[in-house]
Parts: C-alpha cells; structure tokens; sequence
C-alpha cells in the first residue's frame, strides 16, 4: 500500500528548500527546475503545491521566518535573567544554518520593497521581536538586572538595531564576525543596561516641527 503523504509538511518542506535556494543564488536563482532536483521531485509536483513563482517566494520568506521564531521560542522564560541575551541570539547568524536564514532574508529585502504582502510579513516580524525584547528588559527590572530608569522600548529599539547590523555584517564577512564577537557584543551592551544611561546614551526627543 502506497505511503500516504502530509501535503502540508511536503509543502513546508519544499518551501524550506526554496530558502535554502534563495540563500544561495538570490531570488533570480530559484528555479523550479533547482527546486524539483534539490526536493528529489518533478517540475510537476512543484506546480502541484505553489501556483506560481510569486507564491513559490512567499512561501519561501515565511519559512526563512518560521525558522527564526523557532530559534526565539526556545528562549528561556519570563523569569530567567538569561531570556534578554537568548532573544538577541536566537537571531544572529551564530552558525551556519543561521547565516543561511539571514541570507535568505537579505535577498528577500529589495522585493519586500514593492511586494506589499511581504512588507507587511517584514514589519510583523520586527515588531514582534522587538517587543519581546521590550518586555524581557522589563523583567529584567523586575528582577534587578536592568536600572529601573531605563526606557524598554527605547533600549529594545537599540538592541534590535545592533543585532541586526551585526547579522548583516556577520552574513557577508563572517570571519571578521564569529560567534564569539557577536555574543561579546550583544553581552556587553545587555550587561551596560544595570547602570543608569549616560546622558549621550538616552534618546533624544523628536525634533518639533515648525510652524
């Protein structure tokens, strides 16, 4: 009797091997004909599960992003003074695997630019980081490892920024940017956050428009 198949993981992990792809050739490069041969499959059973290249490189993006929140979901809870540094980690390109996530999704940036739809998926991903982040930083003043007088969005907005400028830098030059630089960074700039900032530290307000 033949093996039934779970359309839904075949198509997970066609998508899955589409970012892979993407990674390695940019978004020009995905192919159905590269996709059939890395899936073991026919141009056919492709077109089977996506209709089109468009829907091929959204589905693509989105598991790029499923990866990523699994890797943030592992982080360890509300109450561990360890959750703030783990959710900067869980998205920097540590390793290889990871480096191929943030490869995926720097091909990706240019058309989320004029793709509304992955724009969207973009800003949901940021901003969801971000205030996770925002409100490890607030346990973390509950717990006494972070001065009270810190502003939470504003330092999740600050350590949102370094993580990702290191990833990009980590992604193209990763022998200037091992895992062990990246760790040192995020480490320092969490462990600064038990002192009060400095006065060049502290954000500055919006500038008022004239009338």
């Amino acid at each position: 009797m033949p093996r039934r198949i779970d359309a839904d993981a075949r198509r997970r992990e066609i998508a899955a091997l589409a970012a892979a792809l993407v990674a390695r050739r940019g978004t020009d490069g995905l192919s159905l004909r590269a996709l059939a041969a890395a899936a073991g499959a026919s141009t056919t059973v492709i077109t089977h599960y996506f209709a089109g290249k468009k829907e091929l490189l959204q589905s693509a993006y989105h598991a790029a992003v499923d990866q990523a929140r699994d890797r943030v979901r592992e982080a360890p809870g509300e109450d561990d003074p360890r959750r703030l540094v783990a959710l900067c980690e869980a998205v920097l390109p540590l390793d290889a695997p990871r480096a191929e996530n943030w490869r995926t999704w720097l091909a990706f940036f240019g058309i989320a630019v004029g793709e509304p739809d992955l724009g969207a998926v973009q800003r949901r991903r940021v901003t969801g980081h971000r205030d996770l982040i925002a409100d490890a930083v607030r346990a973390g003043q509950r717990l006494g490892t972070v001065d009270a007088t810190r502003d939470p969005d504003e330092e999740a907005r600050t350590l949102l920024a370094l993580t990702h400028g290191v990833a990009v830098e980590a992604a193209f030059d990763p022998d200037d940017w091992p895992a062990a630089r990246q760790r040192a960074l995020v480490a320092r700039h969490v462990a600064a956050l038990a002192h009060p900032p400095s006065r060049e530290d502290s954000p500055a307000a919006p500038a008022r428009e004239s009338s």
